[in-house]
């Protein structure tokens, strides 16, 4: 996979998806939290490195413990740092050796502030990233743009060749005269988002991709072939490149071009960005923050399975879905089970949908029976 659509990938765009929604802002902060309680493994890991440094041999001082001795400290430490991970309250007896029980109580503050700043890390990326995709949206339009120009510059590369312009086909050239690239071209507005956006993100790739295609590309051939240069004709030229290749929000944008109005609507994010990332930040936060309180209320369906079986994935995503039924009471109890349903189609096992349905059917009764499910706003009482 080249390293640009990779790279398009992680911003949750499937390459060309564009407009946000709200079953998005979930997949990317479930992505987030798979994320968090990766490094938060390596993180607890980390903490019984610190323990079993603590216990090093001294080979130095006066009266040296034995390895055997050292080791027992040790694993006796690293049981306390597990006990204190399940209960922070938990009280030790301190007639023991209290070095054991410092170094656990000092690798478990370790665990929670490297815990925390990573949550922090987390949730700032999932903030950049997700508004990274707009200055993507405003260079991809800059992209026909570019290509429309190419004939006056020397060289296009193309993969690992390099062709002359002299040598590329003249329909390719054709596309310069296009009056809808003209009106694009003209308008302010999107020339200072152009100058904005323009180091934000690399498309060289994508940019010669999309010059390949319109080598072959049947209705731009047809196009030329007509001869008939007129506004309509070039805006459905315009709009079928960026339909079969560059989809979203850039075809709402082109679709307010006409030829009477030199104004052009630059297509939003998303329709309500502000809510919809604090719905994001939120629901990222609310998991983290619930995760090991919800995972129990899971454990205790799932008596019947052995836990080590179940997949992380299927895990992180019943407990955001708790966490959004319990968290945002605006929103069904359906939305959240349909939502949830359909991301553990497409990121967790092939069966995990069945599974978790039959999880969550049970949790909703009962979070409903002892109230911590409570929905509030017209039609949302039964749902």
């Amino acid at each position: 996979m080249h390293a640009q659509t990779m790279f398009l990938s992680d911003l949750g765009l499937n390459f060309f998806q564009i407009m946000l929604n709200r079953r998005l802002l979930r997949v990317k902060a479930f992505k987030a939290l798979y994320a968090y309680k990766q490094v938060s493994q390596t993180n607890y890991h980390l903490a019984e490195t610190q323990i079993i440094s603590a216990f090093a041999n001294q080979v130095l001082t006066a009266t040296p413990e034995t390895e055997e001795a050292l080791e027992e400290k040790r694993q006796k430490s690293i049981a306390i740092l597990g006990e204190i991970n399940k209960d922070e309250k938990k009280l030790f007896n301190t007639e023991s050796n209290k070095k054991i029980i410092l170094e656990a109580e000092r690798a478990f503050k370790f665990f929670i502030q490297t815990n925390l700043s990573d949550k922090n890390l987390l949730l700032k990326n999932l903030t950049f990233k997700t508004e990274l995709i707009f200055s993507y949206y405003i260079q991809i339009i800059s992209i026909l743009i570019d290509i429309a120009e190419a004939s006056d510059v020397e060289k296009v590369e193309n993969g690992n060749k390099k062709l002359d312009t002299n040598k590329l086909p003249e329909v390719y050239f054709q596309f310069g005269k296009n009056l809808v690239i003209s009106k694009l071209k003209k308008s302010k507005e999107l020339q200072n988002l152009f100058q904005e956006h323009k180091n934000s993100i690399s498309f060289d790739e994508l940019r010669m991709l999309v010059i390949k295609n319109l080598h072959s590309d049947k209705v731009f051939l047809e196009y030329i072939k007509n001869g008939v240069f007129d506004f309509e004709q070039d805006k459905k030229l315009v709009l079928h490149v960026f339909k079969n290749i560059l989809k979203g929000m850039v075809a709402d944008t082109l679709k307010s071009v006409n030829d009477e109005n030199d104004e052009i609507e630059i297509s939003p994010i998303s329709q309500d960005w502000t809510n919809d990332k604090q719905f994001m930040l939120d629901l990222f936060e609310h998991s983290v923050n619930q995760f090991d309180k919800y995972q129990k209320i899971v454990s205790s369906h799932t008596q019947n399975w052995d836990e080590e079986r179940i997949a992380l994935t299927d895990i992180i995503i019943l407990v955001m879905a708790i966490s959004e039924m319990v968290y945002f009471s605006a929103i069904p109890i359906k939305v959240t089970l349909n939502e949830f349903l359909e991301l553990s189609k497409s990121y967790s096992t092939p069966k995990s949908h069945i599974f978790i349905n039959g999880v969550l059917d049970k949790l909703i009764e009962e979070l409903k029976t002892k109230g911590i499910i409570k929905k509030s706003g017209r039609g949302l009482i039964d749902n």
